[in-house]
C-alpha cells in the first residue's frame, strides 16, 4: 500500500479551525492536481485536518469531494 497525504486550507487569516479546510473548501485547487495522482504509485489518499470541529462532518465533505473529482470510493 502507497498513501498521499492530502490536506487544504482556508484562506490567510482564517481562525476557524485552525485556519484548516475539507477538501474542496479550501484554497488548493485539487480538481487541476487530479489527474496527478494517477501518475503516482499510490493506491490510497489519506484526508488531514489538525482542527476539526466536528471530523465526521470533515470526513463526509472531503469524501464526497473527492468521489466528485473521480476518487473510487
Amino acid at each position: 500500500m502507497m498513501a498521499i497525504q492530502v490536506k487544504d486550507t482556508h484562506a490567510l487569516g482564517t481562525i476557524a479551525e485552525g485556519g484548516w479546510a475539507a477538501m474542496g473548501d479550501g484554497i488548493v485547487d485539487w480538481k487541476s492536481l487530479w489527474p496527478l495522482f494517477d501518475t503516482t504509485p499510490a493506491d490510497h489518499l489519506v484526508v488531514e485536518h489538525d482542527e476539526p470541529e466536528g471530523w465526521r462532518r470533515i470526513a463526509q465533505r472531503s469524501y464526497d469531494y473527492l468521489v466528485a473529482c473521480g476518487a473510487r470510493g
